[in-house]
């Protein structure tokens, strides 16, 4: 066992992790089995004393690297893998963190229904909509890229509407994606950047002809 640096679960009989691959193992009767979790956030039911302790691979290694009996991890508290290993975390922020993803997710299907009906209009002949709606986006993303990235108004109105006519070719290659902003902003940040690196160039080359 030592060859597959498996670290013994404190509290319990037979029961090790292997906290690298995230492996746990119970050795009974001279024999050595992988226990296999039943969900996808690995759970594994353990018999502990007896009785059956509900765990998770986590928890387990937790419980091994800090040498404590993996009863005494307290319901209210979660573990969760972290660049730095495993750590506890507050089940309440474990819930906000998904509360916020099931939002996120539920806004970005929001902006994919809003851009289809959006683009379908266009393609039936009700282009105002749509028109308006990259005129909105014209004007935030230009304020967006003088506020956030220090741009020229002069400069972001330009590169913002850059974005815009490059996502009406596309729309006219019959390939526009639904999302609509994230689209344009992509469009304009990519022209910003075509720009900042053209002027590189520019002066670096007049700075090569004025010093020979």
């Amino acid at each position: 066992m030592s060859d597959m640096e498996l670290k013994p679960l404190p509290g319990t009989d037979g029961y090790f992790v292997d906290c690298e691959r995230q492996e746990a193992y119970s050795f009974q009767h001279g024999m050595l089995r992988k226990l296999k979790p039943r969900t996808k956030y690995k759970k594994i039911t353990l018999t502990i004393g007896g009785q059956a302790v509900g765990s998770t691979i986590y928890r387990m290694m937790y419980a091994a690297q800090h040498s404590i009996d993996i009863r005494r991890i307290p319901s209210t508290l979660c573990v969760t893998m972290t660049e730095g290993g495993v750590a506890l975390v507050d089940r309440s922020t474990v819930s906000e963190k998904a509360r916020k993803e099931r939002w996120r997710g539920r806004t970005l299907y929001e902006h994919v229904k809003k851009g289809i009906s959006m683009i379908d209009q266009f393609y039936e002949g009700e282009t105002l909509p749509l028109l308006q709606y990259l005129q909105n986006i014209e004007r935030k993303i230009a304020a967006k890229l003088v506020f956030e990235h220090g741009l020229s108004e002069e400069r972001a109105q330009i590169i913002a509407a850059y974005g815009v006519n490059k996502y009406l070719d596309r729309l006219k290659d019959g390939s526009p994606t639904p999302l609509i902003y994230t689209s344009v902003l992509r469009y304009a940040k990519g022209e910003n950047a075509r720009i900042s690196k053209q002027n590189t160039l520019i002066e670096v080359w007049q700075k090569n002809v004025t010093t020979r």
